[in-house]
């Protein structure tokens, strides 16, 4: 693997789009009563696409919570999906547009879980109810002996819970695992170039940085500086990055590691995109991109 270098700039689209965010913000989220998550997931919603016609989505709301994601026909294989939002934000349907994407070009069928929040919620109760439901999930919906890949991801603080649950409770249970800007580092030390202006700035990471870490003692430290024999009980990944990212210096840094634990399948760095570029392919035409390159990538997958 060839390093990855920061080059270029933030993609234009971006840029704008930043710069309407910053136009509209009124006050400090953390001063609201919801800690603003409502503005949030509007803010995402009128820069999202629609779900593409032939999807099938199933919100469920018996055992466990959350969106099942069909594609049109026979499904290739099974992804189980852990959202981001630094344990604050979003939920599964703020997803959908881009997880229906994920399931019509890679025709895997999808599960996107649901999970109570930080700050009411701590981070072990958090990690307890996604294990709880994934179990119960991958155990109601016949999944467990199904045919085809089984594949595990999640984006942000969501590729961070991935990564504890194919650690530990659902070792051996997946054929691959795709980390999209993955939090790996409990060190809280971000590239100055993207500390603000780029949809997840050093304020909020840190103040997202205090709920998250006590997930990082269940993997025994940060996933970047684990030793090659812990990372050998995670699944074969692909790791994407995005260029102009707080997180990418840590995402680097786990893809180092996991190539020289030898489970690292390939790297992605997706150029001039910041962190949550997933949830505005519909308004930015470089993360349509880029989503159509994750979605292509978990279509190869072969479980032999």
């Amino acid at each position: 693997m060839s390093e990855v270098r920061v080059a270029g700039g933030l993609d234009k689209g971006f840029a704008r789009l930043a710069a309407m965010r910053r136009l509209f913000a009124g006050r400090n989220p953390r001063e609201l009563p919801d800690y603003g998550r409502r503005a949030a997931a509007a803010w995402v919603a009128r820069n999202a696409a629609p779900v593409p016609a032939g999807i099938r989505v199933e919100q469920i709301n018996a055992t466990f919570r959350g969106h099942r994601i069909l594609p049109p026909g026979e499904s290739r294989g099974r992804l189980l999906y852990i959202h981001g939002g630094g344990l604050v934000y979003y939920d599964s349907s703020t997803f959908l547009p881009f997880l229906a994407d994920l399931a019509l070009v890679s025709r895997m069928e999808i599960l996107a879980l649901d999970y109570p929040k930080a700050p009411e919620h701590s981070a072990n109760d958090i990690l307890a109810s996604v294990t709880s439901s994934a179990e119960v999930a991958l155990r109601e919906l016949g999944w467990a002996g199904s045919h085809g890949a089984m594949m595990i991801a999640g984006d942000s603080v969501g590729a961070l819970l991935a990564m504890i649950l194919a650690h530990g409770p659902l070792r051996g249970r997946f054929d691959a695992m795709h980390l999209i800007y993955p939090v790996a580092d409990a060190g809280r030390t971000y590239p100055e170039q993207f500390a603000s202006g780029h949809f997840l700035d050093k304020d909020t990471m840190n103040w997202f940085g205090g709920f998250i870490e006590p997930l990082f003692v269940p993997l025994g430290g940060s996933p970047c500086k684990l030793a090659p024999a812990s990372l050998r009980n995670l699944p074969p990944c692909t790791i994407h990055l995005a260029e102009c990212d707080i997180l990418h210096d840590e995402g680097r840094a786990l893809v180092s590691c996991c190539e020289s634990a030898d489970i690292l399948q390939s790297v992605l760095l997706h150029k001039g995109l910041p962190h949550d570029f997933c949830l505005y392919f519909g308004a930015v035409p470089a993360a349509r991109r880029a989503v159509d390159v994750i979605a292509r990538h978990l279509g190869r997958h072969d479980p032999g």
